[in-house]
């Protein structure tokens, strides 16, 4: 087995339990141990694993498979709450087995969707965190401002006084919120404060959290929550906007959708 192959194989493991189209327990970890140990006893047969590269190789594929796997378990565990007085047997009937079951499983909760929300914006503001060089806006309210961070989130939400329309006080700060004044006091609604919430990118995220969180309570729509975080609007009254790189709301929900489907 290859290394792409092995990687494939645990990529695509994680998928089909988180997806719910695949039990996980003991039993299945067993028979996907025993066919790995074949499959390494046949290379070793065939002299193709040996050196350093392979071992390399070999140590990368299993800390990546022990991790999807203990994310498998975690989700296990938070799905045990919306199972109700379900048995494993009869959640994976009703779930996992039948060729016409609900493979979807149980709802995300609240806290899940929000997080799986917060991880989609963040795909497409800065490409998953890989992309945080934000172009300067040179229009609209935020005209002579650069976003901040892997949300891409504006100056002027944080300092409103940088705004060139709207409100203007920092009574109207994104981050004037309990959670956020005790867990970052030094963090305040002016330039200082900017400076400091750029290299954090803990309470960037807490900000972002606190946003979607309150939106989604209001909407119950994902979409709408997107909708509002790029135009601060929801769709309907949204209209024909778009931002300085040419953007217009429809492109950013189908990427937001595309985002929000591979979660």
């Amino acid at each position: 087995m290859t290394y792409l192959n092995t990687l494939k194989s645990a990529r695509n493991f994680a998928a089909d339990v988180l997806s719910g189209a695949r039990d996980y327990t003991s039993a299945l970890d067993e028979i996907d141990l025993e066919k790995e140990s074949k499959t390494d006893a046949l290379l070793q047969r065939r002299n193709i694993n040996k050196g350093k590269g392979y071992e390399a190789t070999n140590d990368f594929i299993t800390e990546y498979y022990m991790q999807q796997r203990k994310e498998i378990d975690t989700l296990k565990e938070n799905s045990i709450a919306v199972r109700g007085e379900l048995t494993d047997v009869e959640y994976n009937s009703k779930y996992l087995s039948k060729p016409n079951a609900d493979r979807t499983g149980p709802p995300l909760s609240d806290s899940q969707m929000v997080d799986k929300i917060i991880l989609s914006i963040r795909e497409v503001e800065s490409s998953g965190g890989t992309n945080t060089n934000h172009k300067q806006v040179k229009f609209g309210m935020y005209a002579g401002q650069t976003a901040m961070g892997e949300w891409a989130i504006m100056p002027g939400n944080i300092d409103p006084t940088l705004n060139t329309k709207g409100t203007k006080s920092r009574k109207d700060s994104w981050i004037n919120f309990k959670e956020f004044k005790e867990m970052f006091p030094e963090i305040t609604a002016d330039a200082r404060g900017l400076e400091l919430l750029k290299k954090n990118t803990k309470a960037q995220r807490l900000i972002v959290k606190n946003q979607v969180t309150k939106n989604l309570s209001r909407t119950s729509d994902p979409a709408e929550v997107a909708s509002i975080w790029f135009t601060g609007k929801k769709r309907k009254d949204a209209g024909k906007v778009k931002d300085d790189t040419g953007t217009t709301l429809p492109t950013y929900l189908n990427k937001f959708n595309s985002a929000m489907g591979e979660l």
